[in-house]
């Protein structure tokens, strides 16, 4: 008789589970890209055509929905994502 009790070879949980940024907008995960590569505000702003306020306001939204306290932790966090393969294709910012 075939039973299903069998543990599997790997465990699959850590496959299901969606990555940190997967809940972000895209917008965030465009701003994140560029703050792990040193821009500040007003260099993202320009980038994105879009306000510098509007940088501070996904900046401060990204670090609450992480759970990060600062920058640096951003980029060490997507640094560390893009080494280990979770973070994918991270999006161009147009």
């Amino acid at each position: 008789m075939l039973t299903m009790n069998r543990p599997l070879p790997f465990d699959p949980a850590p496959l299901a589970r969606p990555t940190p940024t997967a809940r972000l907008t895209p917008r965030q995960r465009q701003v994140i890209c560029l703050i792990a590569e040193g821009l500040s505000n007003k260099e993202i702003a320009a980038k994105l055509h879009i306000a510098v306020h509007t940088v501070k306001t996904h900046v401060h939204t990204v670090l609450t929905a992480l759970q990060l306290r600062s920058r640096l932790e951003l980029a060490v966090m997507v640094y560390a994502g893009q080494q280990a393969g979770l973070t994918g294709d991270s999006p161009q910012p147009t």
